[in-house]
């Protein structure tokens, strides 16, 4: 008699340790699947070289050239080869800025950020959102919209 209820006492709890494992398996598991596809779909790293502009800095004492900031950053792929600089304007003008120094194309390389000064008379566009577009050899350029001093 005592050997039964000792069983019944056993069985009952390996049946809730059976619940609480098969319980805590079923929400990692269902924990990995959701994150699997939420990451999936969340990070993407680049194929190519990938370049930001951080600052670009206008004087207003000398409106003849103004300072462009770049960065490759740590999650790029390559170095990445600066091959065009423009500049685009309200009035729907593109500007090619061909003096620059360094020289064109600007080699950088990962994690590094470069200042180039761009040779550009903006007296005609003071006050305006300009917007400067940096374009690479072979990758994603960058894009930045600012405005030029009064």
């Amino acid at each position: 008699m005592r050997l039964i209820r000792n069983a019944l006492g056993i069985s009952k709890i390996v049946l809730i340790l059976l619940l609480l494992v098969s319980a805590i398996v079923g929400g990692v598991l269902s924990y990995m699947w959701t994150e699997g596809y939420y990451q999936s779909k969340g990070f993407r790293i680049p194929e190519t070289a990938t370049i930001i502009i951080t600052d670009v800095t206008f004087d207003p004492q000398d409106p003849t050239f103004f300072d462009l900031t770049l960065l490759n950053p740590p999650f790029s792929i390559s170095s990445a080869s600066v091959a065009q600089i423009r500049v685009s304007t309200e009035d729907g003008v593109l500007h090619g800025i061909t003096a620059v120094t360094p020289s064109l194309p600007v080699e950088l390389s990962i994690d590094e950020s470069k200042t180039i000064k761009c040779i550009w008379n903006w007296t005609s566009y003071t006050d305006e959102n300009v917007d400067i577009l940096v374009f690479l050899a072979e990758g994603s350029g960058a894009t930045y919209q600012t405005t030029t001093p009064p």
